[in-house]
């Protein structure tokens, strides 16, 4: 399914000061904002063991 995967990234939190957010962009073009990572470690750690299972739990959330 390459190419319509998520694009996930780790990114500064411009609304909450220092700490980050990990930002989610699906192929339809729906964004997801996770916030309350208190620095890009902890995002990028998330993101390496936590996301894919994140987002099987968002698709089968989807109606059919």
């Amino acid at each position: 399914m390459a190419g319509r995967d998520p694009k996930i990234e780790a990114r500064p939190n411009s609304h909450f000061g220092s700490d980050w957010c990990v930002h989610v962009a699906w192929a339809s073009g729906k964004t997801d904002v996770l916030t309350g990572f208190e620095n890009q470690y902890r995002a990028l750690t998330w993101i390496k063991n936590e996301s894919a299972n994140w987002i099987v739990d968002q698709i089968m959330r989807r109606p059919a």
